[in-house]
């Protein structure tokens, strides 16, 4: 009953920050905490992102100039490919206590499926699920996906390859909170025992939403697309298998099902992997265009909760967006 109560009141409450958040009026200098933020938050706010960076990936001919975040030019997280494009203007960037909203939200959810599938997973015996990670303990990349959905107007419709825990899910539904007609078509293989009690909490967050498909992606996703050939995804995030045919299939499956000019998004893109060898592929063979990546962001995730750093793994985080170039393409792949 508590816990209904609970994420009950989660959504309203992003609605309204988000409906009051268009212009943020604090510094936009990609290495400076705004005026909500404490100097201790700069490790989780986007506003600082461009510090956390490798430098070495961002080669930008001239540094960016301070500027306030109503300048429709200033940027506060730098794209690393291209160079000298911005992924995220500070313009489109939420209030502080917008993402901490988010993230408690996430964490709530962590907490409720290691309570209640304690002792099935050796990751589960603390939050950082070593091993199973999730972007529910990534803040910097979660709140980017965030305010990134939000700073694209047309987008109704989401869809995604790998639900996991739900966290990415309560992200997408967050960011388009406000907006008629929304929803988020999911496809998942279900192998966790805790992945239909993440169906169920989304649920709860947002009723009738989210629709999930279980199955293997690369099946479900090209017959979901023939059957619903007049309900393209706007956007589609891929986060599914990690070897090289997985992740390709994944990519030009998902391709097939977004709009022409929709975008496909991506997880896990550090250079010299297998998921970025198949997006850089995908870019090549003309089913993607106009790739835009963030790289080798520094980021610690805590071991006991959500602030603590101090006990803290460190991860280093890569994501690539692209535009859907030639989504009608002759046959899915189902290999």
């Amino acid at each position: 009953m508590l816990l209904r109560k609970v994420v009950s009141v989660i959504p309203p409450l992003l609605a309204i920050l988000a409906s009051s958040s268009s212009h943020v009026q604090v510094a936009a200098s990609p290495i400076v905490v705004g005026a909500e933020e404490e100097e201790g938050h700069h490790q989780r706010s986007l506003r600082g992102l461009g510090a956390l960076i490798d430098p070495k990936t961002i080669l930008h001919k001239t540094p960016p100039e301070p500027a306030l975040a109503t300048d429709a030019e200033a940027c506060c997280v730098p794209c690393t490919s291209p160079v000298d494009v911005c992924c995220l203007k500070c313009s489109d960037v939420s209030p502080y206590r917008e993402h901490d909203l988010l993230m408690a939200s996430m964490e709530g959810l962590t907490t409720h499926l290691m309570d209640k599938h304690a002792g099935q997973h050796d990751f589960l015996k603390n939050r950082s699920w070593e091993g199973n990670s999730h972007i529910g303990n990534r803040p910097l990349q979660a709140t980017y996906y965030y305010d990134w959905i939000r700073s694209l107007d047309n987008v109704r419709h989401v869809c995604e390859i790998g639900l996991n825990g739900g966290h990415s899910a309560v992200i997408f539904l967050a960011s388009l909170a406000g907006r008629e007609d929304v929803k988020l078509t999911m496809f998942d293989l279900m192998m966790w025992q805790y992945s239909p009690t993440a169906a169920e909490y989304v649920n709860a967050l947002y009723p009738g939403k989210m629709q999930v498909f279980p199955g293997n992606s690369r099946h479900e996703v090209p017959k979901w697309a023939a059957a619903n050939p007049n309900d393209k995804c706007d956007v589609f995030s891929v986060d599914g298998g990690h070897r090289y045919f997985e992740a390709y299939a994944d990519i030009i499956n998902a391709a097939k099902a977004t709009k022409k000019g929709g975008v496909i998004l991506l997880d896990d893109m550090t250079r010299g992997g297998n998921t970025r060898k198949a997006f850089d592929d995908a870019v090549d063979q003309g089913v993607l265009e106009n790739p835009h990546c963030v790289e080798n962001v520094a980021q610690k995730v805590g071991y006991v909760n959500r602030v603590d750093e101090s006990n803290a793994r460190q991860s280093v985080l890569s994501w690539c967006m692209a535009t859907v170039k030639d989504g009608n393409i002759e046959k899915p792949y189902e290999k």
